[in-house]
C-alpha cells in the first residue's frame, strides 16, 4: 500500500506551485479546500482497504506505522473546511440559512439513505449485522459499512446549526459558539456511553470551521505580516502537533490538540502551496460518495481469494465506477433541492 500513498503524493505535486514571496490569500478557497479533501479522501480510500486486507511485509508495516501516526487526522480537514464554508455561505448568501434544510441537509441526507438501501441488501445476503444495527446505521450511530460515524457527526451538526442560526438570528459568533457547545456535549455524551473513539474524536472539528471563519482575518494578519512570520508559525504549529502526539497515549484530551495544531499548520503551508489537480479536485467533490461506497468493494472482493495487489486496485477502480455512478444518478435529483428563484 505504501506504494499507492506514493502515487498519490507524486499526483498531489502535479501543477503544485510554491510561492516563495508573497502569499495565497485564497488558501482557504472552495476549489483549494476541495483539492486537500481530494489528497485525504483518497488516502482515506487507502487507509480503509489496507485494514480491511493486507498482509504483513516491510512496505506494508510502512504504511501502517503511518496510519497508526496520523490516526483521524485525516478527515479533521474535511470536517473543518466543511463548518468554514458554512459559516462563509452565511456569510454571503442571502437566506442561506432559511434554505439550509432542503439545501443542505436533506441533499446530504437523502443520498445517504438510497446508497445505505444497497448496503441493507448486501447484508441480506451476507447476513453480518442484526435488524437493530441495521436500523441504526440510518441514523448514523450505527454502521453496516455505510459511513456510519462520519454520516452521524455531519447529521448533529448540521441540525445544530439549524436550531442555533435560527434562535441566534443576526448574533453568527453567539450561534457558532452554541453549536460548537452542543457538539461538546454531544462529545461527552458519546465518551460516557462508550462509543468507539473514533466516533467523537474529531467531530468538534466541524463546528471549529464556523468560528474559525469569524476571526480568520486577524489570523492571516498575524501568519502572513512576513515570510519570517509565516515560518516560526509553520514550524511553531508542527512542533506543538507532534509534542501533542507523543502526549496522546496518556489522556485523550490530547487528541483533539494534537489534530488542532497539525490542522493549523497544513493551512499555514497552504498559504505559500497552491494545488491545482483536477484529479484531486474530483475526488474532493465526490468524497459524500467515496466515504460512503467504499465498503461496497470491500465487501464482494473479501468473497474471493485474492493477493493484497489484486485487491487493492480492484477495490480502487471498483470504487471510482460507483462513485461516477452514483455522480451521475444523483445530479438529476440535486436539482430539485434548489431554489428555483
Amino acid at each position: 500500500m505504501i506504494l499507492f500513498l506514493f502515487l498519490l503524493l507524486l499526483v498531489t505535486s502535479f501543477k503544485c506551485k510554491i510561492s516563495r514571496t508573497s502569499f495565497y490569500k485564497d488558501y482557504l478557497s472552495r476549489e483549494q479546500t476541495l483539492c486537500v479533501n481530494g489528497i485525504f479522501m483518497a488516502y482515506i480510500l487507502l487507509s480503509h482497504t489496507f485494514n480491511v486486507y493486507s498482509s504483513s511485509n516491510i512496505l506494508n508495516d510502512s504504511f501502517n506505522a503511518i496510519q497508526i501516526y496520523l490516526g483521524q487526522f485525516p478527515v479533521v480537514p474535511i470536517l473543518f473546511f466543511s463548518g468554514y464554508g458554512i459559516m462563509e455561505s452565511i456569510k454571503h448568501k442571502e437566506n442561506y440559512i432559511k434554505n439550509f434544510p432542503k439545501q443542505r441537509l436533506l441533499k446530504f441526507y437523502y443520498k445517504f439513505f438510497l446508497i445505505t438501501l444497497i448496503y441493507v441488501v448486501l447484508n441480506i445476503l451476507l447476513r453480518e449485522y442484526d435488524l437493530t444495527t441495521v436500523l441504526l446505521s440510518f441514523t448514523g450511530f450505527e454502521s453496516i459499512g455505510n459511513g456510519g460515524w462520519y454520516i452521524g457527526v455531519t447529521l448533529a451538526v448540521y441540525i445544530f446549526v439549524i436550531v442555533c442560526f435560527n434562535i441566534f438570528k443576526n448574533k453568527p459568533a453567539l450561534a457558532a459558539t452554541m453549536v460548537t457547545v452542543l457538539t461538546a456535549i454531544m462529545m461527552f455524551i458519546e465518551m460516557k456511553l462508550d462509543f468507539p473513539t473514533y466516533y467523537y474524536s474529531t467531530m468538534i472539528f466541524m463546528p471549529l470551521g464556523l468560528c474559525f471563519s469569524l476571526v480568520k482575518h486577524r489570523f492571516d494578519a498575524i501568519v502572513m505580516k512576513n515570510n519570517f512570520a509565516w515560518a516560526v508559525s509553520l514550524v511553531l504549529c508542527l512542533g506543538l502537533s507532534v509534542f501533542f502526539n507523543i502526549l496522546t497515549d496518556k489522556s485523550f484530551i490530547f487528541y483533539p490538540v494534537w489534530c488542532f495544531f497539525g490542522l493549523v499548520a497544513l493551512m499555514i503551508l497552504c498559504m505559500k502551496v497552491r494545488i491545482n489537480n483536477a484529479i484531486l479536485l474530483w475526488i474532493g467533490q465526490t468524497s459524500l460518495y467515496n466515504f460512503i461506497l467504499q465498503r461496497i468493494p470491500h465487501k464482494l472482493l473479501l468473497l474471493l481469494n485474492l493477493n493484497d495487489m489484486t485487491f487493492y486496485v480492484f477495490t480502487f477502480v471498483a470504487t471510482f465506477i460507483l462513485i461516477l455512478i452514483a455522480d451521475k444518478l444523483f445530479k438529476p435529483i440535486d436539482k430539485l433541492f434548489e431554489n428555483k428563484g
